[in-house]
């Protein structure tokens, strides 16, 4: 069977902002470490927020945030460091770099939870352009970095013979393709653009100020919150025996509370950094969940789209047997769900974190 051709993924151009208001038409890790997002050196000693750059670009990294600084100010910086992480990510992707590929895919995730977080303060066509082109950029580096996962996963599995070798290969071919795809993305018009309409929107939501960032945060977290608190109601009894579905979902609203509460935490201190770590640990189990499904349904095409008949039903045996083996794995990661979750927001996290925003934003009341 001949490999599938690569698909070109096509961003669309932004359109012109609108003002804000205005009506718009223990996962279990595997052996190759996920990175986070990528970071540029910091640059130059930090200014307080109350004192913004001329421009929101790199020099935007130096601005300290707190509780204090207005939620539009607090949106810019977010803003302007997430493009500058999607500037190095994409240098780093259009060179095949593993790493790159990864960044490109999670600083795509962070810009849509920044836009969404700050909705009141990022202008609404802003956000309707930028929402869009960032899902089609994440869309775009999902093959590759899925291919990347499983190439990983094999790895580690130890699975050997002539038949892990055949899908191995096969692999490496497949993401040569995506990469291919990637890189056009990459370099088509609007997405070379789109470092540069991020730092503009940076620029826009500054001037829309907002309430301090206590204040809103106070406000929104619990948001986020309630969605991860709905969807563990919906899980049932025990995340150990909960459908599949359902933890996907749950995993979803844990990653966008899990960003919410990096980008507020700045005004709030280690109470929301703890919160997002452990966040951050709940989303992970959930993650070896998922994973084992995605590897399985990867290595599985992949290896029936071996061109060699006579290597193929080899490299069918090492995909499930890749398969049965984090099929092991995520029976471990659903034995520690529940635990996590409870570390995240049971009662008495639940307890600590709430009365911490409370006092914060009394506080910035009292003292504003």
């Amino acid at each position: 069977m001949a490999s599938r051709p690569s698909t070109t993924v096509r961003l669309r151009p932004l359109r012109a902002p609108r003002r804000a208001g205005t009506a718009a038409g223990g996962r279990r890790r595997e052996t190759v470490a996920r990175p986070r997002a990528a970071r540029a050196p910091a640059a130059g000693p930090a200014r307080p927020a109350s004192s913004p750059p001329a421009t929101w670009g790199e020099d935007a990294r130096a601005v300290e945030v707190g509780p204090s600084t207005p939620a539009g100010v607090a949106a810019a910086i977010a803003l302007a460091r997430l493009a500058e992480a999607t500037r190095v990510a994409a240098e780093r992707a259009r060179r095949g770099e593993v790493e790159g590929v990864h960044d490109v895919r999670t600083t795509a995730r962070r810009l849509r939870a920044a836009l969404s977080t700050f909705r009141d303060e990022i202008a609404a066509d802003d956000r309707e352009a930028l929402t869009e082109r960032v899902r089609h950029l994440r869309d775009a580096a999902s093959p590759a970095r899925d291919l990347d996962v499983v190439r990983a996963a094999l790895d580690d599995a130890h699975v050997v013979g002539a038949g892990a070798a055949t899908l191995r290969r096969r692999l490496v071919a497949a993401r040569r393709s995506a990469c291919a795809s990637l890189a056009r993305a990459l370099g088509s018009p609007p997405a070379d653009a789109l470092v540069d309409a991020v730092r503009a929107a940076a620029a826009r939501a500054a001037a829309h100020a907002g309430p301090p960032l206590s204040v809103a945060g106070a406000a929104r977290l619990p948001r986020a919150l309630e969605r991860v608190l709905a969807a563990r109601l919906a899980a049932g009894s025990s995340l150990a025996t909960a459908g599949v579905a359902a933890l996907h979902a749950l995993r979803i609203a844990a990653k966008r509370a899990r960003y919410a509460a990096e980008l507020f935490a700045p005004a709030f201190g280690k109470p929301v950094t703890r919160l997002a770590a452990a966040l951050r640990a709940l989303q992970d189990a959930l993650g070896g969940v998922q994973d084992a499904r995605t590897i399985a349904s990867v290595a599985a095409r992949e290896a029936a789209a071996v061109g060699d008949a006579r290597r193929r039903p080899a490299a069918r045996r090492a995909a499930r047997a890749l398969a049965a083996h984090r099929a092991r794995e995520a029976r471990a990661s659903r034995a520690v769900l529940d635990a996590r979750f409870r570390a995240a927001l049971g009662p008495s996290a639940m307890r600590d974190v709430f009365a911490h925003l409370g006092r914060r934003a009394g506080a910035q009341a009292r003292d504003a």
